[in-house]
């Protein structure tokens, strides 16, 4: 599936840290929770948490009851500390899917809510945080 190979370069891209100093590495705070997706705790997002102020992206995909534990990097847990948009995503259909394929695709995650981006302070520590789609206001 072509939005899963796009993850996982994605993953590998912000896990790149391989044989870099752990110098450059910023505060960072434990990040985990639950995404649910209408009422649902869900399996099989993908998650991203993308600093505001720059810096590496901290991604995690959620196991069977919807939890997540974000990474850093290949050595790190966790996202830089401080502002961060929140984005979610699930499997897309290979391009080159048949319209059968097509019709009998499970959308884990509706694409309305893969547009959506919601904004979350991350601090040192531990961090709890569920994430609900459709957000509460």
């Amino acid at each position: 599936m072509r939005h899963t190979y796009l993850f996982s370069i994605l993953s590998l891209v912000a896990l790149g840290a391989v044989g870099c100093s752990t110098d450059d590495t910023p505060p960072l705070g434990e990040v985990s929770g639950t995404v649910t997706i209408d009422g649902q705790p869900t399996e099989g997002v993908y998650v991203s948490f993308k600093p505001v102020g720059g810096g590496r992206v901290a991604t995690a995909k959620t196991d069977a009851s919807g939890q997540y534990r974000l990474l850093y990097s290949t050595s790190n847990s966790g996202a830089k500390v401080g502002e961060h948009e929140v984005k979610i995503s699930g499997p897309h259909p290979d391009d080159n899917a048949t319209k059968a394929e097509l019709k009998n695709f499970h959308w884990i995650v509706p694409l309305e809510y893969e547009k959506l981006t919601q904004r979350v302070v991350v601090e040192e520590g531990g961090n709890t945080i569920d994430l609900d789609y459709p957000p509460k206001s």
